[in-house]
């Protein structure tokens, strides 16, 4: 846009490729990402300095030039060594990042476009790793992270458009948590991750047809995920307590419509998040009682909150007395 304005690039031309960038086949938060690098707004130290704060303009991860967003993707070190080894076809030889994107849609298949996009974003992510939590993050866990959320978000798409089951069931959606029906129990599910201490964590709880809390559960689990990775561990783990409390008739909530979807599914996924998947359409064929449902946030905040607090009360159980008082707090609050 801003070169457009300024005369440098032929407007058809400009349009030509915003049109092909959007057109990529990829989660809408990276193709949002890439869009910002394009148009120059993403908040890289040089621009941060144009807009008048106090920065050193050197790139916070190699500390060899400064950060422009040609420097962050093209020839940032990290960025040359993924290219290098995704794009091993195409060399850099000094384009902006504009014109080197014209050249990978015109050279590449459409799978290999998402791929960059999505490594594109990992980067980001990993340079923001550095300026915030002070991490480096090393080249093949860039890239891996980049493939493992494409694939993800790939086989989340399948699932969605499968037709074996209605996006939603009755019942689904709630924004407010509803007792369960009489002789019934519910269990809310949540998960959380900690970047600062590359750890996760995940918050149960089951209430009975009165609405009070039977138990509560907080884990914690060393190691970052992906936040759709952590979830679906989060409804396997409350199936495991569903068959070890030998508990009947329960409904497991959780607030990631993604994993919910992909359970109801008949989809076989062939990743790690896929495995997890097929563990709990195992479970729930064991338990014919046991069901799952979506909810808003606004209606998850008990496991939300105990999600939270699973750093602080690492691998816990309990009861309503000994709950978190942050936790106690949305208790007293929720009145369905």
């Amino acid at each position: 846009m801003l070169q457009r304005q300024k005369g440098n690039w032929r407007e058809e031309y400009v349009d030509s490729v915003w049109r092909k960038v959007w057109r990529i086949k990829a989660p809408a938060k990276i193709l949002n990402l890439v869009w910002r690098s394009l148009a120059f707004c993403l908040p890289t130290v040089t621009m941060l300095q144009q807009k008048g704060v106090r920065v050193e303009s050197i790139c916070p991860v190699c500390k060899m030039e400064d950060e422009t967003v040609d420097h962050a993707f093209l020839r940032c070190p990290i960025a040359m060594q993924c290219w290098r080894l995704i794009l091993p076809e195409m060399q850099y030889r000094g384009q902006s990042l504009f014109h080197w994107w014209d050249q990978v849609i015109g050279k590449t298949d459409k799978a290999k476009q998402a791929e960059v996009a999505a490594v594109c974003w990992a980067l980001w992510r990993a340079r923001n790793e550095v300026v915030w939590n002070k991490r480096y993050t090393r080249v093949y866990v860039v890239i891996a992270q980049a493939k493992q959320y494409l694939d993800q978000w790939r086989h989340a798409q399948k699932s969605a458009a499968c037709t074996s089951f209605p996006q939603l069931y009755e019942g689904d959606d709630s924004y407010c948590w509803v007792k369960p029906q009489e002789s019934m129990i519910k269990i809310s599910v949540d998960a959380a991750t900690f970047q600062e201490f590359n750890a996760s964590g995940i918050g149960m709880v089951a209430r009975d047809d009165r609405g009070d809390v039977i138990l509560a559960r907080t884990m914690f689990l060393e190691g970052l995920r992906s936040v759709e990775m952590i979830e679906a561990m989060a409804v396997k783990e409350a199936l495991s307590w569903i068959k070890n409390q030998r508990w009947q008739k329960v409904i497991v909530e959780s607030d990631s419509l993604v994993v919910i979807q992909a359970v109801r599914s008949k989809v076989h996924m062939k990743s790690p998040f896929g495995e997890i998947i097929l563990a709990c359409r195992s479970m729930l064929r064991e338990q014919n009682t046991v069901s799952v449902s979506f909810i808003r946030r606004s209606a998850n905040m008990v496991a939300h909150e105990l999600a939270r607090a699973a750093y602080s009360f690492p691998d816990r159980i309990f009861d309503r007395s000994s709950v978190p008082i942050g936790v106690a707090n949305i208790l007293d609050k929720e009145s369905y």
